[in-house]
């Protein structure tokens, strides 16, 4: 099981951040988590605590854990209560406990950040580039005319003349420059930052601390923030105790998957890849299809532990998944099959 998390915490960072090549490798549905660089991340661990032997974990606004006084994150309150629940699904994919109490829980974390806009005015400029002018061929006419005489010995003569012509010249292709008016425009983007602070209940101290920052399109910190989490809790150890946590039980459909809100409003279960030979690759389930119901049970705003407790089951048990691939939604009937070994 750990060695699965180690392995799964990376699959996402590089296809999601919507950049360079890997662009049009992103299915349209995560697109507006998109990232337009590569986060910047910064994370400190007390080289004291074992986080990886903690079990069990809780939320807390900032403003409880850290200051009474100070004000909610993110500035607004059912903001910071949208992100903590996201945070709470992201850590129980870690394999941690979540519980309600903190004074029951091995550790807290909260959450805090923000998702500035900045702009700049770029003035008209002048660009040259280079042309080619292809080659040619002109043709031109010509037409004279006049009158001659002539006299002699024995007397004059008189007469008119007239005569038409075409010339043809061939004009070689060229390198040029031209000019282009490039007009003033405004330019800016998003700049959400994520902070994560996780708490020893015991002690009160701070074990763990992590902040990341990148660029975005997206106004919706909600979505944006989401593969900074990431990023950040790539750098956090995955729970010892996943396996106590999260009974694996006997039968599996052989797909992975991760909290994800594609609105800001909902998360879904967010389908990272299935293994080869399992009945999830077999019916053909891959990146960026979002688990929309299991067993007819709507997974909206499901925590992901009770996630994984309907997506499991025994040998040979079926389970039918209803799925949402770029808006259009069909669903499948697994059967779950033996587990192997991670």
């Amino acid at each position: 099981m750990k060695k699965l998390l180690l392995v799964l915490l990376s699959l996402p960072l590089v296809t999601l951040v919507g950049c360079n090549d890997n662009a049009n490798k992103t299915p349209d549905i995560l697109r507006p988590a998109s990232l337009l660089i590569e986060p910047i991340v910064k994370q400190y661990s007390d080289p004291d605590a074992r986080i990886a032997e903690y079990s069990t974990f809780a939320v807390l606004p900032r403003s409880v854990a850290v200051d009474s006084s100070a004000t909610p994150g993110f500035g607004n309150e059912l903001l910071e209560k949208q992100m903590l629940y996201a945070l709470r699904n992201q850590f129980e994919w870690l394999g941690y406990k979540f519980v309600t109490e903190p004074s029951k829980a091995d550790f807290v974390v909260t959450i805090d950040g923000s998702n500035e806009y900045k702009s700049d005015y770029v003035p008209p400029s002048s660009i040259a580039v280079p042309s080619y002018v292809p080659s040619r061929t002109v043709s031109t006419s010509s037409y004279e005319s006049g009158s001659a005489s002539a006299y002699g010995t024995y007397g004059s003569a008189y007469g008119t003349y007239s005569g038409s012509g075409y010339t043809t010249t061939r004009i070689p292709g060229y390198w040029t420059t031209r000019t282009y008016e490039v007009p003033g425009r405004i330019v800016g983007n998003y700049y959400p930052l994520v902070t994560i602070t996780a708490f020893d209940c015991k002690t009160g101290h701070s074990v763990w601390y992590g902040t990341a920052v990148s660029c975005s399109n997206n106004p919706d910190v909600r979505v944006s923030s989401q593969l900074l989490v990431r990023h950040l809790l790539g750098k956090m150890p995955p729970c010892e105790k996943a396996v106590a946590n999260n009974p694996v039980g006997t039968g599996m459909l052989g797909v992975h998957f991760v909290p994800f809100s594609p609105d800001g409003d909902s998360i879904y279960p967010l389908i990272l890849g299935a293994d080869k030979g399992k009945p999830a690759a077999r019916a053909g389930l891959r990146l960026g299809d979002i688990i929309l119901a299991i067993d007819g049970i709507a997974t909206a705003n499901l925590a992901f532990g009770d996630v994984i407790k309907i997506i499991r089951g025994d040998v040979g048990s079926e389970c039918v998944l209803s799925i949402d691939r770029d808006k259009k939604v069909f669903e499948v009937r697994l059967k779950r099959v033996a587990r192997t070994p991670d």
